[in-house]
């Protein structure tokens, strides 16, 4: 009988495991995986052209978009931007070395965030403790930012990294 019961619950699980969330994540069927995948490509795709492509109802392509943003997997829909045409002909990571005892790690983020042209603070394990990504419109902005940046309380050092051609 319970092996019957464990045979039954396992069909079950296998029909709805693109609904089931194991621990933090959320287990994907092919499906999920083509509508993330034109999603990245196009965040606009129309679910008309979307169930075209993978041969499925708009209600269902819809559901299941829903579903992806319920459970977190879709956080969102953006905008890339070229920030060259906007002026920012400098786009640099800076690492990061952080003394956290002599101010509190939100403290340093939110200092860090008041500098100019901030994209996007990132923690990290190992040598350094931050990426930052930051953007300027010249060598002469950037400078001035890394002198603010490295001004801050509890900033021990930083490595600069230009990027000259994202690829």
């Amino acid at each position: 009988m319970v092996l019957q019961n464990i045979k039954n619950f396992s069909k079950i699980l296998n029909i709805y495991k693109h609904f089931t969330i194991l621990g933090d994540y959320m287990e994907l069927d092919e499906t999920d995986m083509k509508i993330i995948e034109l999603l990245k490509k196009n965040g606009r795709m129309p679910l008309e052209e979307m169930s075209k492509e993978l041969n499925a109802s708009k209600s269902t392509i819809h559901y299941r978009i829903k579903k992806l943003e319920e459970e977190g997997i879709i956080e969102g829909y953006t905008v890339n931007l070229n920030y060259k045409k906007l002026g920012y002909s400098v786009h640099a990571v800076i690492c990061a070395r952080v003394n956290f005892s002599e101010m509190k790690y939100h403290e340093i983020i939110e200092e860090i965030k008041k500098l100019d042209q901030i994209l996007s603070i990132e923690s990290l394990l190992g040598e350094n403790d931050l990426l930052i990504h930051i953007i300027s419109k010249n060598e002469e902005h950037l400078k001035d930012e890394l002198k603010k940046l490295i001004n801050i309380k509890g900033i021990e050092r930083t490595s600069t990294y230009i990027i000259i051609e994202k690829v």
